[in-house]
C-alpha cells in the first residue's frame, strides 16, 4: 500500500502545471463546498473579487464626504455648484459635525480617526481636518504628488507596526501611493531605466512563484531583461512544500551579472513569509 507521502504527492501532481489563478479558483471551490457543510461563512479575501466589504470603514468614508460637501457649500453655493474647503476653523467644524451627527453611520469612527491624528501624531487640527475634507472632495492635484502629508505619516505608522512589529528601522520611509502593485512594478522598472541603473537586456532575478505580471513585465520589449528565476522549491522532511528558497536556488544570486532582485514577501500567491534563517 502507498504511504501517506506517496498519496499526497499523487494528489499534488495534477496541480503542479496549472497557473496560480487556476489553483486559487480550485481552493475557493473547495472552501465553498466546506461552507455548505458548516456553520461559518466563507470570506474570500482575494483582491480581485472578494465577497464582502468593510462596511464600518466605508460608512466613515461617506460620512467624511457628507461633511466635506458642507464645507464646500459653506464657502459658496449656487444651485449644483459649491466652493472649496477652507483651512481656517476646519477642525472646529469637523468636531461639530461629529458631535451633531454622532448617531449616524460612520460618524463616530470618523471622529476617532481625526482625534487619533491629533493625539498620536501631533497633527495641527486645522491642517489635518482640511486635508481630510479637501482630499475626499478631490478638487485639485495632491501636493506633494507622492502622497498627502498627514495620510503618509499614518500609513507609515501602520506599515511599521505590521511589518516591523513596531520597531521601526532608522531613517524615514517616503511612501508613494500608486494604483496597485502591478503599477508599482512598472514605475520601479521605469525609474531604474530612466536613471540608467538598469538598461534593456540586463540580467535580473525574480523570486517565484509570484503574481504572473511581475514575471511578464520585465520580459516586455521596452525592458527585455534577462530574467533568472529563484524558485521556492523548499520541502519539509515529510515532503510537503514549504514555499521557502533552498540554498541551491539562492546560490544563483552569486552571479555578479545580476543587477537587481525583485521579490514579494510574504509571497504571492502562496502567502508565505520568507524564513529569516
Amino acid at each position: 500500500m502507498p504511504n501517506d507521502l506517496e498519496s499526497r504527492r499523487a494528489m499534488e501532481r495534477p496541480y503542479e502545471a496549472i497557473s496560480p489563478f487556476e489553483f486559487k479558483n480550485k481552493l475557493i471551490s473547495l472552501a465553498r463546498d466546506g461552507e455548505k457543510k458548516g456553520a461559518r461563512a466563507l470570506l474570500d479575501a482575494g483582491r480581485g473579487n472578494p465577497n464582502w466589504t468593510a462596511a464600518t470603514a466605508r460608512s466613515a468614508f461617506f460620512a467624511l464626504g457628507r461633511h466635506a460637501v458642507r464645507e464646500c457649500q459653506r464657502i459658496w453655493e449656487q444651485g449644483d455648484l459649491a466652493g472649496q474647503p477652507k483651512l481656517e476653523g476646519s477642525a472646529q467644524r469637523l468636531r461639530s459635525f461629529v458631535r451633531d451627527h454622532g448617531q449616524e453611520d460612520g460618524v463616530e469612527l470618523l471622529g476617532r480617526i481625526f482625534e487619533y491624528g491629533v493625539r498620536e501624531h501631533g497633527f495641527s487640527p486645522d491642517a489635518w481636518a482640511h486635508e481630510l475634507s479637501d482630499g475626499i472632495i478631490g478638487d485639485n492635484y495632491p501636493l506633494p504628488d507622492r502622497m498627502l502629508l498627514h495620510a503618509e505619516k499614518i500609513v507609515r505608522a501602520y506599515l511599521m507596526r505590521e511589518m516591523c512589529d513596531g520597531d521601526a528601522p532608522p531613517g524615514v520611509f517616503n511612501l508613494f501611493a500608486v494604483e496597485g502593485a502591478t503599477a508599482a512594478m512598472c514605475y520601479i522598472f521605469d525609474t531604474l531605466a530612466e536613471n540608467h541603473l538598469l538598461v534593456r537586456g540586463d540580467k535580473i532575478a525574480v523570486m517565484v512563484p509570484i503574481f504572473p505580471p511581475y514575471v511578464e513585465i520585465p520580459q516586455l520589449h521596452k525592458y527585455d531583461f534577462d530574467v533568472v528565476e529563484i524558485r521556492a522549491d523548499g520541502r519539509a522532511p515529510d515532503g510537503s512544500h514549504t514555499w521557502q528558497y533552498p540554498a541551491s536556488e539562492l546560490d544563483k544570486l552569486r552571479d555578479r551579472e545580476i543587477k537587481a532582485l525583485f521579490l514579494v514577501n510574504p509571497s504571492n500567491p502562496p502567502s508565505v513569509a520568507m524564513d529569516s534563517a
